[in-house]
C-alpha cells in the first residue's frame, strides 16, 4: 500500500487518519504520520473444489476500501494492482466498482477466478492418454495369451506386474495432482489399474496351468529332431560305404 497525492507527505507518510477494510472483516487504522508497511490479508475462495482436477476452477471476491476517520462518509480513491503468480496456476481477475448512495462510500470488489494453468492441463490429458494406452496394450496381450494362446512365460509375467506398480507413480507426475478420487482418476486411473491387474493376473494363470504341456510338446519336439538327425547320418554312411570299398 502506498499513499499518494494529499495523503502523503514528501517523506511517503500520512497527513490524515484514514481507515483501510478488506473484505469488510478485517481493517486498519492508520495514524497521521505513519508509514503504511506491508499488509498480509488471508483470501479465501467462495467455490472451488480440487477435486475436478484437472478442470477446477476456484472463484471469490475481495473487497477493498478507505475513508477518513473524522469523516466516514468521505470515501478515499483506490488504485488497486494485481500481481499474481503461482506454479501451475493461472488468475483471472475482474474488477467491479461500487458507490454507494447512501454515504458515497466508494468500494473496490475484485472477483478472482482461478484454475489450472493450460501447460498443466494439457500435461494430465498426455498422462490419462499415456496410461490408457499401456493398459489396452496389456489388455491386448493379456487376450493373446488367454484366448489366441500366445506363449507365456517369466519374462511375459514381469511385464504386467511392473507396469502395475509403475502406474500410481505415472500419475503422481501429474502437477499439483489432489489424494486419489479426483475426476482424472475416475475418468482414466481406476479403470488402468484394473485392466492391468486383470490382464496380469490372467497371464500368470495361463503361465501356471500350461507350463506341463508346453515342456512335452518341446521334449518330444526336441526328440523329433534327434531321431531324424540319426537317420539322416546312417543313410549318408551307408551311400559313402560301397564307393569306398570300390576304390
Amino acid at each position: 500500500m502506498q499513499p499518494n497525492g494529499t495523503l502523503a507527505n514528501e517523506f511517503g507518510q500520512l497527513n490524515q487518519r484514514i481507515t483501510v477494510r478488506f473484505s469488510a472483516i478485517e481493517s486498519y487504522d492508520l495514524e497521521t504520520g505513519d508509514a503504511i508497511n506491508p499488509i498480509q490479508v488471508i483470501f479465501k475462495y467462495d467455490e472451488g473444489n480440487e477435486i475436478d482436477y484437472p478442470l477446477d476452477f476456484y472463484s471469490g471476491y475481495f473487497d477493498l476500501f478507505a475513508y477518513y476517520m473524522n469523516n466516514t462518509s468521505q470515501s478515499i480513491p483506490i488504485t488497486f494492482h494485481l500481481d499474481a503468480s503461482i506454479t501451475s496456476f493461472h488468475f483471472m481477475p475482474t474488477l467491479v466498482h461500487h458507490q454507494s448512495q447512501q454515504n458515497g462510500t466508494d468500494r473496490i470488489s475484485l472477483k478472482i477466478l482461478t484454475g489450472r494453468s493450460t501447460t498443466t492441463q494439457g500435461f494430465s490429458i498426455f498422462i490419462c492418454i499415456l496410461m490408457w494406452l499401456l493398459s489396452l496394450v496389456m489388455g491386448l496381450f493379456g487376450f493373446q495369451v488367454v484366448f489366441r494362446k500366445r506363449r507365456a512365460d517369466a519374462h511375459a509375467c514381469m511385464i504386467g506386474i511392473t507396469t502395475l506398480f509403475a502406474l500410481p507413480a505415472v500419475r503422481s507426475a501429474q502437477p499439483g495432482i489432489p489424494e486419489v478420487g479426483c475426476v482424472s482418476d475416475i475418468l482414466g486411473f481406476y479403470w488402468n489399474m484394473a485392466i492391468i491387474a486383470c490382464s496380469s493376473i490372467a497371464v500368470i494363470m495361463c503361465w501356471v496351468i500350461r507350463w506341463e504341456s508346453q515342456d512335452i510338446e518341446s521334449l518330444k519336439h526336441q526328440s523329433h529332431i534327434s531321431i531324424t538327425n540319426d537317420a539322416s547320418c546312417t543313410s549318408v554312411l551307408t551311400c559313402v560305404e560301397p564307393s569306398l570299398r570300390d576304390v
